[in-house]
């Protein structure tokens, strides 16, 4: 009986650890997705939407480019 409890206590134990699994398909482009303001000048933010466009007022082109990210870094077309 105390074998069969231990037993029960594993696979609970493992099922509850698989059923409550974090999201791990969270893609850095989707972290990116809304409003950063600069901590250190607060008249400067930008604004990243999912379909790859992001918006600021100190952008060239209307204040509207594209962005992507890539090897861990963002990048934006047009703002260096």
């Amino acid at each position: 009986m105390k074998k069969q409890l231990i037993l029960l206590g594993i696979i609970s134990l493992l099922a509850t650890i698989g059923l409550s699994g974090c999201n791990t398909n969270t893609s850095p482009k989707n972290k990116l997705i809304g409003t950063w303001v600069n901590t250190q000048n607060e008249d400067e933010s930008y604004t990243f939407y999912s379909n790859g466009s992001v918006y600021s007022l100190i952008l060239p082109n209307n204040n509207w480019a594209d962005y992507s990210i890539t090897e861990n870094k963002l990048i934006i077309e047009g703002f260096e």
